[in-house]
């Protein structure tokens, strides 16, 4: 079938503004835990290593079905994964507020949330790279991944206050599952469906074997192992070793945010005009130090000027230049893989998440402290950067993007 010319600047618009809606809803559901996190452990009577658990199970399961949802939005339709997908993260979050009453239930609970979740950012993604000329990708991608920095700020600075006023955190669960559901709604009614590239589908083992594929994916993971374990364990950072209450030592952990949102979708705008992988290489080194630096420090102008560095340089920064970078090849070689191509990503980098806050956790039980977890984390991102040296520069385009029906 003949490849369309990209969409429209209205509908392009439309699909950028409920994406980054979407994306918000997604971490402001996933991070309004983090700040409940020893909460749980005093309800539930759990030691740091089972309450990282719960986190950990969300990531599992988000990151075991990315590849199967990836593989059925190249086969049956990526708008229809999207919209399936999201509808069963809406019934996961209602369910755990209604149901959660011991720790078996409420792992249960995280399981069936973080499978729903698992499919946003491939289908997403997919549809917008499909969707935007390649000169305006970049930009495109970092304002729906600025959702991420909103949702990140509402969960991480919500959470905790709406706690402590309402004594229930089973009820803040029940209200978010509402805005989710209707999202899903939108996106049925909203997102056009992609037309499938003519070309014979190419499955996760070829797109694993394309160099500059597997490497940004393995970028991916450094980049996620860094990021989970300042945002789930921040707040009890803050709250344990800095001595912040736990409305304020979630809120701290949102300033990465202040920053992130900017610098993304300018380091973004650069990436379209300049390149993606010089930039890309220059933000992870950075990165390291300002986690490093954290736990040099106990005044709150340094932590505040750290997370700021960390925003700017960090998972929030880098993302969208990396799925930018990782949809300019694979739209050049394999266009009728993009969901599994952006399933990958999400299920190398996230599958760090499943590891980093159970090994943070652990790390704090066996020490007292999480500023060796930080260290890791730094040593990590150092390696991300090598790993950036490997994928080539923007390829030469060989095909138009997909139609848009």
């Amino acid at each position: 079938m003949p490849a369309e010319q990209p969409a429209g600047d209205r509908y392009v618009w439309t699909i950028v503004i409920l994406f980054a809606m979407g994306w918000a809803t997604v971490f402001l559901n996933r991070t309004a835990l983090y700040p409940l996190l020893p909460v749980l452990q005093e309800e539930f009577s759990l030691s740091a290593t089972k309450a990282g658990i719960l986190p950990s199970a969300y990531y599992f399961f988000y990151v075991v079905f990315q590849i199967p949802v990836g593989l059925f939005g190249d086969k049956i339709g990526l708008k229809r994964m999207l919209v399936i997908t999201y509808a069963a993260s809406a019934i996961g979050l209602l369910v755990m507020g209604l149901l959660a009453r011991n720790y078996v239930v409420l792992l249960l609970c995280m399981v069936l949330y973080g499978g729903g979740a698992s499919g946003f950012h491939p289908m997403a993604f997919s549809i917008t790279i499909k969707s935007v000329a390649a000169k305006r990708r970049g930009f495109a991608l970092a304002l729906i991944n600025s959702g991420s920095s909103v949702g990140l700020v509402l969960g991480l600075s919500v959470a905790g206050p709406a706690y402590l006023s309402t004594g229930s955190w089973r009820l803040l669960f029940v209200l978010l599952a509402a805005p989710t559901l209707l999202l899903a709604l939108l996106f049925a009614w909203r997102v056009r469906a992609v037309r499938r590239d003519g070309a014979v589908w190419s499955g996760p083992g070829r797109l694993l074997r394309d160099k500059n594929l597997l490497f940004i994916y393995l970028a991916s993971f450094c980049s996620l192992y860094a990021f989970a374990t300042v945002v789930v364990w921040g707040p009890t950072f803050f709250l344990r070793e800095r001595g912040f209450d736990l409305g304020v030592a979630g809120l701290f952990t949102a300033v990465i945010a202040m920053s992130g949102i900017p610098a993304g979708l300018l380091l973004a705008r650069l990436s379209d005009r300049i390149g993606r992988k010089a930039i890309a290489l220059l933000l992870m080194p950075v990165a390291a130090l300002a986690l490093v630096g954290m736990t040099f420090t106990g005044a709150v102008w340094a932590l505040v000027l750290l997370l700021l560095i960390y925003g700017a340089t960090g998972k929030l920064a880098w993302e969208p230049i990396a799925v930018a970078w990782l949809g300019d090849h694979a739209t050049a070689s394999r266009p009728e893989s993009m969901g599994t191509a952006l399933a990958l990503f999400g299920a190398v980098g996230m599958s760090s998440s499943i590891a980093a806050p159970v090994v943070a956790g652990w790390i704090q039980d066996t020490t007292g402290s999480l500023e060796g977890a930080f260290v890791l984390a730094a040593l990590v991102l150092l390696c991300g950067s090598f790993c950036m040296l490997v994928p080539a520069k923007i390829p030469q385009l060989v095909r138009p993007d997909a139609a848009v029906a």
